[in-house]
């Protein structure tokens, strides 16, 4: 979540849903500005795959991989994506290549990593501490967000960018740019039942994965590259002054 405040007199928020929280606190909504946070797109499309975490987990080549970049707390529920990941499996074909992958620290690591070998995925699903997300993105064949909470985190333009499919839960301002079923899927906060069936649609539908990552990717392109939030802010500062 990111709010800030000039002089008290405007106040710029990365989403509507983060601008909403203060609409029982300003009777003036001229006073609140929504300009969304933005990436280099081309840095992250122009990454290739090179197979960094099929290498060092062993994964066979034409094993998919499910992942999230997170910070293990509370607001990103991972135990969620873990109640999703078994879900899928269970509906999974047998013997079919999947795994999931988490990346990132926190202080529910030693948690979700006994969850996780509650839920019998101590093989399936692995933590991979802090890493340099930009170069394993790339492997993802699909992007599972479990948030209850959100601003409007900069993962979903990175996936968008790497031309990864989303399927995520409504936290925050993530529905203002996933679109259900043309840019990503949505569920409630939660819903593992239908995060893992919307999982389960990308696998089986080559057809649909492609309009969404290609959807994705033009959202992104249009409205979240630096150049377009640059411009922004300039003429934010401009009407401002």
């Amino acid at each position: 979540m990111q709010i800030l405040t000039f002089r008290n007199k405007k106040i710029i928020s990365v989403s509507k849903a983060v601008e909403a929280i203060f609409d029982t606190i300003i009777t003036n909504k001229e006073r609140l500005v929504t300009i969304y946070d933005a990436i280099d797109v081309d840095k992250f499309n122009q990454k290739s795959n090179q197979n960094l975490l099929h290498k060092e987990y062993n994964f066979s080549s034409d094993t998919k991989i499910i992942g999230n970049v997170v910070a293990l707390t509370n607001q990103k529920d991972i135990y969620t994506f873990i109640d999703t990941a078994k879900k899928i499996k269970a509906n999974c074909p047998a013997n079919y290549p999947l795994k999931f992958v988490v990346i990132g620290n926190g202080p529910l690591s030693d948690d979700l990593k006994k969850y996780t070998k509650v839920n019998n995925l101590e093989n399936d699903l692995f933590f991979t501490g802090f890493r340099n997300v930009i170069d394993l993105l790339p492997e993802f064949d699909i992007f599972l967000i479990t948030s209850i909470t959100e601003g409007l985190p900069l993962t979903v333009y990175e996936a968008f960018a790497s031309k990864i499919p989303v399927v995520s839960t409504k936290a925050g301002g993530i529905p203002e740019v996933i679109i259900d079923g043309k840019t990503g899927f949505l569920a409630e906060i939660k819903d593992s039942e239908t995060l893992s069936k919307k999982v389960l649609q990308l696998l089986s539908d080559p057809v649909l994965e492609k309009n969404i990552k290609t959807n994705a990717y033009k959202l992104v392109k249009q409205n979240h590259d630096l150049n377009i939030m640059q411009k922004n802010y300039y003429d934010f500062y401009k009407n401002f002054i």
